[in-house]
């Protein structure tokens, strides 16, 4: 490309701006145009122009535009501790490259340093002027921060699989929100290194929550910049995984620990992930002894609170099977053309764990075939089944018992089950993946709901968590978001008087009856016999020292809740 030709490309620019140029910088404008053509690719030249007390630099920038790139080239320069004495910054006529140009003046010292960086200023500058969706997003946080994510980058092209690094680097995926979430002293504090391991790790942890639903820990020590910490990375389901959890875990191996940082946030898919940062009393790291005898007792300390709470959950989740559950398979079944399944743990006693499994597809019934391979599972009996149709989709509800002996975990059960119905229907969907990203949306917008009346983000997780799987992804929001004011109107009630506290709320279509009472003292019994004749779906509820029991009913002819109220108290009198 001549110099007539280069000139024809910035035409519509004011002849003084064009006649500015000299002969070398259209030459090296138009070969780095060629090339950006050529390969796609942002081209970067850096040269020195002159010496003497100070050394002048010339740094030029083709790329293909996009509204922020003056900022992100710019900011990488200023970043690294260096004022621009010129800059000058055009598209061609087409309106497609960007052309961005700027003088800096250096000190000796300061020359030698760039030299030395010069390999790792073109790279930040060809990632910076490429404009991907990430680096986009991060334009407006910082330069500092763009060159810790291509330092991140980097180090994850070789700590993780093809498969991993795409997932993570996809726009908006966890490198971005890691990076865009942390706070600049947090990620130049820490070796890129060491941020991308934890990256990595989060990621794998979060697909391995997925897969099975267990507790998964990792305790090991890092060094930053300033200090030794002992890092702690926990993932777990949303419901049973909390900080709050983890420090109070925590506080039980190390009561006077020195917390240094923290943080927890929930993917869309229902899954809590927790980083927290220690020390010892003396602000000393772990030994790493220490550590992995705190990685055991965390695993097992959570996984061991996930399980009970687990159990107490979904007892009665028979209630909603028919009701609530059954429909929506049956929608799913059609949205997606997937096999639809959902496996409910409905309690255990004496080793022996009681499960509901229910099953939607089309086509052919393979529930007879099914059958048989679950019985051939040791340890697993079928003890019903039932098959029905809704239009052209069979519908199979098995009831298990499952002789816990013979596995080590749930998840092991839970794995067992989940592969025999995939010998026949090898694209089965697990409807609870899907009920936990239902529910992580439901429980941001009943926050919101309940926000201006008083009533914090914690408490409200806490009762969201304790209502059942299929009560909380089909009951309205602001349903739940009345009863959750509900829960706490009767808790305050009864911590400010000392007194049981019953009361009932009505909704459209129903009506919701809560008790609120000492735990040990306040029992579950009589209460259970006054509304077993409504078929009513129950929530037990413990929060500070307090048992809160919960019906709700639907409303007919039959119902008359004051009548109910009464009774409610009278059996509490009597107890």
């Amino acid at each position: 490309m001549n110099r007539e030709e280069m000139l024809k490309e910035f035409s519509h620019l004011p002849e003084s701006k064009t006649r500015a140029f000299t002969e070398d910088e259209l030459r090296l404008i138009a070969e780095l145009m060629e090339a950006c053509v050529e390969t796609g690719q942002p081209q970067v030249d850096i040269r020195k122009i002159s010496e003497g007390e100070r050394h002048n630099y010339s740094f030029t920038v083709v790329a293909q535009d996009w509204a922020g790139m003056l900022d992100a080239v710019s900011g990488i320069i200023h970043e690294s501790g260096h004022n621009i004495q010129y800059l000058t910054a055009m598209v061609n006529s087409s309106g497609k490259f960007a052309v961005i140009m700027m003088v800096l003046s250096l000190t000796p010292k300061e020359a030698r340093r760039l030299e030395a960086r010069k390999a790792e200023f073109i790279s930040l500058l060809k990632m910076a002027a490429q404009g991907g969706l990430s680096i986009r997003r991060m334009v407006t946080i910082g330069a500092k921060k763009i060159r810790v994510f291509s330092a991140v980058l980097r180090e994850l092209k070789h700590q993780a699989t093809e498969k991993e690094f795409a997932e993570i680097t996809s726009p908006g995926g966890e490198l971005e929100q890691f990076i865009t979430t942390r706070s600049e002293a947090y990620l130049t504090e820490r070796f890129p290194g060491d941020l991308a391991l934890l990256v990595l790790t989060q990621h794998r942890f979060r697909q391995k929550v997925k897969e099975t639903g267990s507790v998964q820990v990792k305790v090991s020590n890092i060094k930053t910049s300033k200090e030794h910490l002992t890092g702690i990375t926990v993932a777990g389901l949303d419901r049973f995984l909390s900080l709050d959890a983890v420090l109070d875990a925590l506080r039980e191996f190390i009561p006077d620990y020195k917390r240094k940082y923290d943080k927890e946030f929930v993917t869309e898919d229902g899954v809590s992930v927790v980083r927290v940062e220690i020390t010892d009393a003396d602000y000393n790291p772990l030994s790493p002894e220490d550590c992995l005898s705190l990685e055991n007792f965390l695993r097992g300390r959570l996984e061991e609170s996930r399980i009970k709470r687990r159990d107490l959950r979904l007892k009665s989740g028979a209630e909603l099977v028919g009701r609530i559950l059954v429909p929506r398979l049956i929608e799913e079944t059609e949205l997606t053309g997937r096999p639809q399944l959902l496996i409910l743990p409905e309690g255990i006693e004496e080793g022996i764990a009681q499960f509901k499994m229910v099953l939607v597809n089309k086509g052919g019934s393979f529930s007879d075939q099914i059958r048989r391979r679950l019985d051939e599972i040791r340890g697993v009996v079928v003890s019903s089944l039932k098959v029905s149709q809704a239009k052209d989709k069979n519908i199979c509800l098995f009831a298990l018992y499952v002789d816990s002996s013979y596995f080590s975990s749930e998840e092991e059960i839970y794995g067992a089950i989940k592969r025999a119905v995939q010998e026949f229907l090898p694209d089965i969907r697990d409807f609870d993946e899907g009920m936990r990203r239902m529910g992580v949306e439901r429980l941001k917008r009943i926050t919101e709901l309940v926000a201006d009346r008083g009533i914090g983000p914690r408490f409200v997780k806490k009762v969201f968590y304790g209502m059942d799987d299929a009560y909380r992804v089909t009951t309205p929001p602001e349903e739940i978001a009345e009863e959750i004011f509900f829960i706490n109107d009767i808790l305050n009630r009864f911590l400010s008087r000392g007194e049981v506290v019953a009361d009932y709320i009505a909704h459209s279509d129903s009506y919701f009856f809560g008790i609120a009472g000492p735990r040990g003292v306040l029992s579950l019994e009589p209460f259970v016999e006054i509304f077993r004749p409504y078929e009513p779906i129950f929530i037990g509820l413990e929060m500070m020292g307090v048992n809160i029991y919960l019906f709700k009913v639907r409303k007919t002819k039959d119902i008359k809740p004051r009548n109910l109220l009464k009774e409610m108290k009278q059996k509490e009198a009597l107890r």
